[in-house]
């Protein structure tokens, strides 16, 4: 499988902890994912969009962790 950061393939990953390297590897204004981390309780965040006011709207998970 090969990777494409910002439009440039990457080298071939060999396992999913590579790639979430390469993700996190990024400056924060480059990447285009939300990572999230609930506590005992909440609900994960499964969905970020901005509404046509341009405010930031959520979807969450059914069931808290």
């Amino acid at each position: 499988m090969t990777v494409y950061i910002n439009g440039v393939a990457q080298h071939n990953p060999d396992t999913p902890e590579e790639i979430r390297n390469m993700l996190l590897s990024l400056p924060d204004n480059e990447r285009r994912f939300v990572i999230t981390d609930p506590e005992v309780g909440e609900h994960k965040v499964i969905a970020v969009r901005r509404n046509p006011a341009g405010n930031l709207e959520y979807d969450y998970e059914g069931k808290p962790d």
